[in-house]
């Protein structure tokens, strides 16, 4: 009994942790809700621009419809995701639709949808593989907390297709065969390009798996021309449209930093400041700018040529694609979901737990930091328009939690890393997960 002691302590305080963060989200849900009723829109973190609500699904699709995915719309998502999104035109009269704000107003019921499909994803994801043998946490209580935690409730409220890269992700990290996984990797990868990412952890010296790495690109390639034959894709143009988007040319300030996810995001919040008065902030967020991706190099190197475990650079990957970029948007942050029972399921990373349950369920957007100013906004969820100062927009604390918390998960890997593989030049026995 004694030495099964430590092993039940765990199980409770990750039960009392799981419950405690469902009370956080209750309260975080609660607020929303009183907000709402108040002002007849959603405060921070959701996005700034209150009439783009659910436009990160329907600005694509209207697109899709009119056969200009990659014309007019100039869209940085490859082809796969045209295809997905022609399956919703079923039903809809391209009839007096002059742009995609028509199409949200003539076609509400196509988000319900979306959004069933979305909680049946985090329903599915938070059953499969590692989380399926998490047997100490109910099932329910797992769906519930990831489905109410702050960067999903984020992604549903922009209507992103990140929820098909959950799915993948998952499906991917479950996958047992070399090729199983790189071709859900590589749908992954033509979901959402920067998933390529992931490729990291077969380049590590120690563990190259050049079979993965082929398989990988053999089935991107093949699955990016394969679907590119049913859309308008010009390829050249994709390619620089989407250089131009990973370089922030096309990202605003304010649709980065409601729920800034890195430094880097957090960093921006200098551009909706009246900080020309106070010379000092130009310094402190310059450091915040330029620590965010030397950290990740840093990182990165250290994945590279240290001998990391499978699980080490499993962790990794998941901290670097959470860190590198501004232009992954908040919702990156939904891929925790994945990577929780993989900590969980080990001792040395269990303390990794607390920082990203926190950025999900920490309720501290009721606090207020400044506003913004914003003469004019339209509530789409509203229906109203607001005017003067009750169209201000408040930038709240969890707007600058959230981005510290996930640096503090960066540094707390690397240093651990640093202390573990210090001078170390021989491969450990590295295994699978």
């Amino acid at each position: 009994m004694i030495l099964r002691r430590p092993k039940i302590q765990l199980q409770a305080s990750l039960i009392s942790i799981f419950y405690l963060a469902l009370v956080f989200e209750i309260i975080n849900i609660a607020y929303y809700y009183y907000y709402f009723r108040q002002y007849h829109y959603l405060p921070s973190p959701f996005i700034l621009d209150k009439k783009d609500t659910f436009m990160d699904f329907y600005h694509p699709l209207y697109w899709a419809l009119k056969d200009q995915f990659y014309g007019s719309f100039k869209s940085v998502y490859p082809p796969i995701n045209d295809v997905i999104l022609s399956f919703f035109r079923i039903g809809i009269s391209e009839k007096n639709i002059d742009n995609s704000f028509d199409l949200r107003q003539r076609y509400p019921n196509i988000i319900l949808i979306v959004l069933v499909i979305y909680l049946f994803i985090i329903g599915v994801v938070t059953r499969l593989g590692k989380w399926h043998e998490v047997k100490v946490i109910p099932s329910w209580l797992i769906c519930v907390v990831c489905a109410l935690s702050v960067p999903v409730l984020f992604a549903l409220e922009r209507g992103n297709l990140i929820f098909l890269a959950l799915l993948f992700l998952a499906l991917y990290l479950n996958a047992g065969l070399d090729w199983k996984k790189a071709f859900f990797l590589a749908v992954l990868i033509n979901i959402k390009p920067y998933f390529a990412l992931l490729l990291i952890q077969y380049l590590n010296k120690y563990h190259i798996n050049k079979r993965m790495i082929f398989y990988t690109m053999a089935f991107t390639i093949a699955i990016f021309f394969l679907f590119g034959l049913f859309t308008d894709i010009n390829y050249i143009e994709f390619f620089k449209t989407y250089i131009l988007f990973s370089n922030k040319a096309t990202l605003s300030s304010d649709g980065v930093v409601s729920l800034a996810h890195n430094l880097s995001a957090l960093s921006r919040i200098k551009e909706l400041l009246y900080y020309n008065n106070h010379p000092h902030y130009n310094f402190w967020f310059s450091i915040l700018k330029v620590l965010s991706p030397l950290s990740v190099l840093f990182l990165v190197y250290w994945a590279i040529f240290k001998p990391l475990n499978s699980l080490e650079l499993l962790v990794a990957v998941f901290i670097i694609l959470t860190n590198f970029s501004v232009s992954t948007g908040g919702y990156i942050l939904i891929i925790y979901i994945v990577l929780l029972p993989y900590l969980m399921d080990s001792k040395e990373y269990q303390k990794l737990i607390l920082p990203i349950l926190a950025i999900f369920t920490l309720p501290v957007d009721w606090v207020l930091l400044f506003n913004i100013p914003y003469p004019f906004m339209n509530s789409y969820l509203g229906g109203v328009d607001l005017t003067g100062a009750n169209g201000d927009y408040w930038i709240a604390v969890g707007s600058v939690v959230r981005p510290i918390l996930n640096y503090i998960i960066l540094i707390m890997f690397l240093v651990h890393l640093l202390r573990k593989y210090p001078f170390l030049k021989q491969s450990p026995n590295i295994g699978n997960l």
